[in-house]
C-alpha cells in the first residue's frame, strides 16, 4: 500500500490488533507500560520518526502539541470525537472576532479579552494539558463589542493552580479557539 502525505496534513494509524478494521490498524497493540515505536522507510532501516513513551493512561493520548514541534505530551484522545483541545477554526469565527490574553505569562491575573461582532453565546474553559477542566466561565448570549473577564489562576473549587502551561479554550457559537497561557509563581 502507497500512502502520500501532502503537506500540512497527517495520518493517524491504529495500533490496536484489529486489521479487519482497515488497512490503517496494525497487527499490533501499544503496551500501556510503554515502549518504542518507529516508522522507518521501505528499506527497513532508516528511521524517519521515532518516539520511546513510558506508561500510559486509559483514554489519554500522547502526542505532539503543538502539532509538528518536538514536544510530546498528553492530549484528549480525538478519534471519532471533537478534538476539544487542539481544535482552532480561526476562518470560520464570526468575522473580526479576536481574542488577547495579557499579560501571558502571569503569576496572579491575567485578562482574556475578546471583541464579537455579533450577538454570540461564549464559553472560556481552562484546561490542564491533561485535558482535564479547571475553570469555567459561562455567558450566556453577549452582545457586539468588546469583553474582559480576568482570571486569577484559580480553579472552580477555588485553589490556586500550580506553575505551568495551561490551555485556554474560547468558544463562540459553535466554534472554538485555544491558547497556550503561562502560569508562574
Amino acid at each position: 500500500m502507497n500512502i502520500l502525505i501532502a503537506p500540512q496534513k497527517y495520518l493517524l494509524i491504529w495500533c490496536d490488533n484489529d486489521e479487519k478494521q482497515g488497512d490503517l490498524h496494525t497487527n499490533f497493540k501499544l503496551s500501556t507500560g510503554g515502549e518504542f515505536l518507529a516508522i522507518v522507510n521501505p528499506d527497513g532501516g532508516t528511521i524517519i520518526d521515532s518516539i520511546t513513551f513510558g506508561e500510559q493512561t486509559t483514554d489519554i493520548s500522547f502526542g505532539r502539541f503543538p502539532n509538528e514541534s518536538e514536544n510530546w505530551s498528553f492530549l484528549m484522545p480525538t478519534p471519532l470525537s471533537t478534538n476539544q483541545l487542539l481544535e482552532t477554526i480561526d476562518d470560520h469565527l464570526p468575522k473580526n472576532f479576536s481574542l488577547a490574553i495579557y499579560p501571558n505569562p502571569f503569576n496572579s491575573s491575567t485578562q482574556i479579552q475578546y471583541n464579537l461582532n455579533e450577538n454570540s453565546l461564549v464559553n472560556i474553559v481552562i484546561y490542564d494539558l491533561l485535558g482535564r477542566e479547571q475553570k469555567t466561565f459561562l455567558f450566556s448570549n453577549q452582545s457586539i463589542g468588546k469583553h474582559v473577564i480576568s482570571w486569577d489562576g484559580k480553579n472552580n473549587e477555588g485553589n490556586k493552580l500550580s506553575s505551568g502551561i495551561w490551555l485556554v479554550s474560547v468558544q463562540v457559537g459553535k466554534q472554538m479557539i485555544n491558547k497556550k497561557i503561562l502560569l508562574l509563581k
